[in-house]
């Protein structure tokens, strides 16, 4: 795994131990990099990097400054990192907070994004008709799948790929129902309704 500075024209190796030594197993090519570009969450199976070496992806986030590796979890399928590099989203059911140091459960979500700040977290309903966006600071959920109109898609309309904006304001997603007139299915966009 590596970062490519383009203004500095440099190549730097990430899927490294924390003092240097480079991983021992294959790394899963979607990474996470932080808005700043110091941050890099991936999913790796390297014993060489703190994990079990099961033969399942374990969730490591490397701090460039720092030169410091850190194990997230082990035996992560799935992982989303907020762009502000301090939420981790692992299996759409745990929530790792970086800074602080914790690990809390959220249920179990579909396809979950995470705002910059760790607030607002955008997912599929397991119906997969349905998308919620979760307000953690409030403990509030609402579902914003639906037309310009404000009426519900013809079910069993199908929605995926919801992903959130850093200020957690804008959700795109695409839908398999046409939700604006003469529109087909597609990408589209809504503004949740719990920020002013």
């Amino acid at each position: 795994m590596f970062v490519r500075d383009r203004q500095a024209a440099t190549t730097e190796r990430v899927s490294v131990a924390s003092d240097g030594t480079p991983t021992d197993a294959g790394c899963n090519p979607r990474a996470f990099l932080s808005a700043d570009g110091n941050q890099l969450a991936f999913l790796c199976d390297g014993v060489a990097l703190g994990g079990d070496g099961d033969g399942y992806p374990d969730a490591f986030l490397r701090d460039r400054s720092l030169g410091t590796t850190t194990l997230l979890r082990q035996d992560a399928a799935e992982l989303v990192f907020a762009r502000g590099g301090r939420f981790a989203l692992l299996d759409d059911t745990w929530l790792v907070d970086v800074s602080a140091g914790t690990t809390t459960y959220l249920g179990t979500l579909q396809q979950a994004t995470i705002s910059d700040n760790g607030r607002f977290i955008a997912y599929r309903g397991w119906n997969n008709n349905s998308l919620f966006v979760l307000d953690r600071q409030d403990n509030i959920t609402v579902d914003i799948y639906h037309s310009r109109d404000g009426s519900v898609p013809d079910r069993p309309a199908a929605v995926a790929l919801p992903f959130i904006s850093a200020d957690g304001r804008v959700v795109v997603f695409h839908s398999s129902a046409g939700l604006a007139p003469g529109a087909g299915p597609g990408l589209y966009w809504a503004r949740q309704p719990l920020l002013p």
